[in-house]
């Protein structure tokens, strides 16, 4: 009898600490439970961009490009190498070779910075050539690895 007694106790503790932990989160979320999905999906969606599945080199690029027209930096060339691998990551190293004015340069890394897809930068170069500023910026973007790549 003791021990069906202690069990109970046990059973009515544990729904008493589930009720708790739904009565934070409804706290936390007084939207409720399909705003709270949509956030969730809304997060997925962004670690899917800043880590996607496969490089999607060709859409960094073209993202790439519409910053630098956007805040009237022109892209002289863009050099990327192998991606190199951990366990979970691949990183590609890319070098961009550029020439802007001085706030146009300082917009487009803040762009950069601010762009959904991980960007870390590396190294950045700049030398004044009368009103423009020539420079090469390094960066390195990531994306998930597989077991199936090569």
């Amino acid at each position: 009898m003791t021990q069906k007694i202690s069990d109970i106790e046990h059973e009515i503790a544990r729904h008493e600490s589930a009720a708790r932990i739904t009565e934070s989160f409804l706290h936390a979320h007084p939207e409720g439970i399909a705003a709270y999905t949509d956030e969730l999906t809304e997060r997925r969606r962004l670690s899917l961009t800043a880590l996607p599945q496969n490089s999607d080199y060709g859409e960094f690029l073209i993202s790439l490009r519409k910053t630098a027209v956007k805040n009237n930096v022109r892209l002289v060339s863009i050099h990327r190498d192998e991606p190199t691998q951990n366990d979970t990551l691949k990183r590609v190293s890319v070098r961009i070779v550029f020439s802007a004015d001085y706030f146009s340069l300082l917009n487009f890394l803040g762009d950069l910075r601010k762009s959904e897809r991980l960007v870390h930068f590396s190294a950045l170069t700049v030398k004044s050539n009368g009103q423009t500023l020539d420079g090469t910026l390094a960066i390195c973007v990531f994306y998930l690895s597989s077991k199936d790549d090569t």
